[in-house]
């Protein structure tokens, strides 16, 4: 197991909350986004990561080449994004009809 020392922390605000991710140092941009998927139920492909370096990333905008991308090299100073997408469960949520909706159908 990777020590403390070969590990960082990034900070991830989504829905107003702020998460400290704890990942090896040099992960992938696209391992960090199945993380947070995990975390937040936000799949990988409808994530959007305010605070990235965008000059580093504005050629590769697929996810093959989001692997290649080392998340350390797309920080900024403090470590620190936003995370911008709904998650499945959100999404299931306004799919389901609500009892009002049941009970106007079978009325």
């Amino acid at each position: 197991m990777a020590s403390q020392s070969n590990r960082i922390v990034v900070t991830v605000k989504w829905r107003g909350e702020e998460h400290a991710i704890h990942v090896p140092e040099h992960v992938s941009l696209l391992d960090f986004k199945v993380e947070l998927a995990q975390i937040t139920g936000v799949p990988v492909e409808k994530q959007l990561l305010i605070g990235l370096r965008a000059n580093m990333l504005k050629e590769k905008k697929d996810l093959a080449s989001e692997s290649g991308i080392l998340l350390h090299t797309v920080l900024g100073k403090v470590n620190k994004v936003t995370l911008m997408g709904e998650s499945i469960r959100d999404a299931e949520m306004q799919l389901k009809p609500s009892e009002e909706e049941l009970a106007s159908v079978v009325n």
